[in-house]
């Protein structure tokens, strides 16, 4: 084989690898970006899920808080009924 053809051909043989290379590392880069987008969209759901924990938290919070209001107005209530005598109701 001729010196020139083969030069030729050597090249022609190194742009197919090049073209091969960066077609694996397009391939490479996007997979890339695909897992980045879902570990962000996972992260995401994660937050949100984290902040409607804790709203729903705030709200049993808030529900015991009264609760425990009610439960020691009550007891305050019926302190008092023991102390006032029932003749001073009437």
């Amino acid at each position: 084989m001729p010196r020139r053809v083969w030069k030729t051909v050597e090249t022609k043989v190194e742009e197919v690898r090049v073209a091969e290379t960066e077609e694996r590392r397009g391939k490479e880069r996007k997979r890339k970006e695909v897992s980045r987008e879902k570990a962000r969209e996972k992260i995401k759901e994660e937050k949100t899920k984290k902040r409607e924990r804790i709203i729903e938290v705030k709200k049993i919070a808030k529900e015991w808080e009264i609760w425990n209001k009610e439960k020691e107005a009550a007891k305050y209530k019926e302190e008092a009924n023991k102390l006032v005598s029932q003749r001073f109701y009437k």
